[in-house]
């Protein structure tokens, strides 16, 4: 099963909702992982829910992953257990939360083929110095063209050989193609 990660910070949001708002239900499961002040994660995972009718996890503890969209806890970073299995958890030296390095440190493991990473706008380089693995891994790098706020995806342009750029609409229509595969 194919697994979608929008990792992102400042300006990300209202993309990755955008993305995810497909009009056709998730077969495949999504992680978000954008900084967020951990106050708004609640009716962040709200209105994703409201707006593009998924079914969307506040990820509290072990969870397999199925059809959906999936939100580290409050205050939490998520960690790979498995290729299919999730948790949050408490980094005290993260740079900012949700971190994006502790996902992707944990993803090295697993990562295949079947994994794919939008990389949306956003501030600093949280998540940089796992890209070069999890690239020799085959993991599908898709890094927004144009960004009102660039450090992240340009650090990350940077770091990686192969990706492609690609606007939210063509996100979204990735997002479908690899929703039917």
């Amino acid at each position: 099963m194919n697994k979608l990660i929008i990792v992102g910070s400042a300006g990300s949001p209202n993309n990755a909702i955008k993305i995810l708002n497909t009009n056709v239900e998730l077969k495949i499961p999504v992680i978000l992982n954008i900084h967020f002040s951990k106050q708004f994660i609640p009716g962040f995972a709200e209105h994703i829910k409201k707006i593009t009718k998924q079914k969307v996890t506040i990820v509290k503890g072990k969870t397999k992953l199925s059809p959906g969209i999936y939100i580290p806890d409050i205050g939490k970073s998520l960690k790979f257990l498995s290729e299919n299995t999730v948790n949050s958890f408490i980094y005290n030296n993260a740079i900012a939360l949700p971190s994006i390095n502790t996902l992707f440190s944990s993803l090295i493991k697993y990562a295949n083929s079947t994994f794919y990473i939008f990389v949306l706008s956003g501030l600093g380089n949280d998540g940089q110095e796992t890209l070069k693995k999890l690239e020799e891994n085959n993991v599908h790098f898709f890094i927004q063209k144009n960004p009102k706020i660039f450090y992240l995806t340009e650090n990350y342009r940077k770091s990686l050989k192969n990706y492609l750029l690609a606007d939210i609409d063509e996100m979204r229509e990735i997002l479908k193609k690899i929703n039917k595969e």
